[in-house]
C-alpha cells in the first residue's frame, strides 16, 4: 500500500512539473511549416503563426527548407543570420520612416493562438529573442526600442490590427542594434484576462518609439528590421530561463575581433588562434575578398575598393569557421 501511495505521489508530482514547464506557445521556434517558404511576406507558411499587423504589412518567415537563397538561413536578403535554434525564424519591421505621410505607423506584428488561455491571477514568465538584421538595400539601417509581447482576447489581422496605444505586457526600452548576437527580451506579469492570443512587435506610436541610425543610405527611408526566434510563455521561471538550452550565436565565436566596424579603408583582425584562411562575402553570398594558406593571429585587410554595404567575414581555423558581420561605408 505504501509503495502504491508513493508511486501515486511521484506520478502526480511529475504531472504537475510537466504542466508547469509547458510552453503555451505552439511552434515556439518556427520549426514546423505548412509549406516551405518560397518568397517574402510568408509568415502564414509557418504553422500556427499569422500576420496580425497593420494594413499592407508583410512579416517574413525563414527556414532552411526554402530553396531561394534570400530566405534560406543563414544567407538572407535582410542580413546574414542563423536561427537561434533549429531551422526557422520570423522577421518583422518594428519601425519605418519614409518621405511620405502615414509610414511611421507601419508595424509588422505576428501572432498565434496559445495552446490554452491564460489563467486570471496566474503569474507567467515570458520571453523571446530578437536580432537586428542590419540590412535593407537602399535604406538607412536603424535600431528601435519598444519591441515587445502583447496578449489579446481576440485575434488581430490587417483589417482589425492592434492599436498603437503605447502598451505591451512585455517590451524593451533598449534600442537594439546588435546584428550578430541574439538579444533576449524577458519578464513576468500576472494575467488580468484569460488571453488566448499572443502578439509580437512594436505597439508604441512614433512619439514613443526611439531609434538610432547605424548604417545604410536614406534613398527610400529608414527601417528597423528584426529576426525573431524562441518564444516562451510559461508558469515556470526556471523553464523560461533555459528551455531551449542553446548558447548565444555570438558566444560560439568570441576569439575573433574585427575593427573598426563600420570600416572604410583597412580592416584589422585580431585572433587568439592562428587564422588559416579568410573570406569576405556580400549578402548574395558572392565572394569579394579571399585569402588562403595563412598562419597569422593579426591581419590588416584593405577594403577601400569594396562597394559599401554589409558583408560576412569568415575566418578559418583548422576545421572551424568563425563569422563576423562587417559594414563597409
Amino acid at each position: 500500500m505504501l509503495r502504491l501511495l508513493l508511486a501515486f505521489i511521484i506520478s502526480c508530482t511529475f504531472a504537475l512539473q510537466s504542466k508547469a514547464q509547458q510552453n503555451l506557445v505552439p511552434n515556439p521556434s518556427f520549426e514546423d511549416v505548412l509549406k516551405c517558404p518560397d518568397g517574402n511576406n510568408n509568415i502564414t507558411d509557418c504553422e500556427s503563426w499569422m500576420n496580425m499587423g497593420t494594413l499592407n504589412t508583410t512579416p517574413d518567415f525563414f527556414h532552411t527548407c526554402a530553396t531561394l537563397p534570400q530566405i534560406t538561413p543563414p544567407t538572407l536578403q535582410f542580413g546574414y543570420q542563423y536561427p537561434r535554434s533549429g531551422n526557422g525564424m520570423a522577421g518583422i519591421i518594428t519601425y519605418i520612416w519614409q518621405h511620405s505621410p502615414g509610414w511611421p505607423d507601419y508595424r509588422e506584428i505576428i501572432g498565434t493562438q496559445l495552446t490554452s488561455p491564460l489563467v486570471v491571477g496566474q503569474k507567467y514568465f515570458v520571453s523571446f529573442y530578437v536580432n537586428n538584421a542590419g540590412y535593407q538595400p537602399g535604406w538607412q539601417h536603424i535600431g528601435s526600442n519598444k519591441t515587445g509581447m502583447r496578449f489579446s482576447t481576440v485575434p488581430r489581422s490587417e483589417q482589425d490590427p492592434p492599436l498603437l496605444d503605447n502598451f505591451a505586457h512585455l517590451y524593451t526600452d533598449s534600442i537594439l542594434v546588435d546584428t550578430l548576437g541574439w538579444y533576449k527580451i524577458s519578464g513576468s506579469f500576472i494575467a488580468d484576462f484569460a488571453y488566448p492570443y499572443l502578439l509580437l512587435g512594436n505597439f508604441f506610436d512614433e512619439n514613443n518609439t526611439d531609434t538610432i541610425i547605424f548604417g545604410g543610405a536614406p534613398f527610400g527611408g529608414s527601417s528597423a528590421y528584426y529576426y525573431v526566434d524562441d518564444v516562451c510563455v510559461t508558469t515556470d521561471s526556471l523553464y523560461n530561463e533555459g528551455w531551449t538550452n542553446i548558447p548565444d550565436y555570438q558566444s560560439q565565436s568570441t576569439s575573433i575581433v574585427c575593427y573598426p566596424n563600420p570600416v572604410s579603408d583597412i580592416l584589422s583582425v585580431n585572433s587568439t588562434i592562428p587564422i588559416t584562411s579568410i573570406e569576405l562575402t556580400n549578402y548574395l553570398g558572392q565572394t569579394v575578398l579571399k585569402q588562403q594558406g595563412l598562419n597569422a593571429k593579426n591581419l590588416e585587410l584593405v577594403v577601400k575598393h569594396i562597394p559599401p554595404g554589409q558583408y560576412i567575414f569568415k575566418a578559418g581555423h583548422l576545421n572551424q569557421t568563425h563569422y563576423r558581420k562587417i559594414f563597409i561605408h
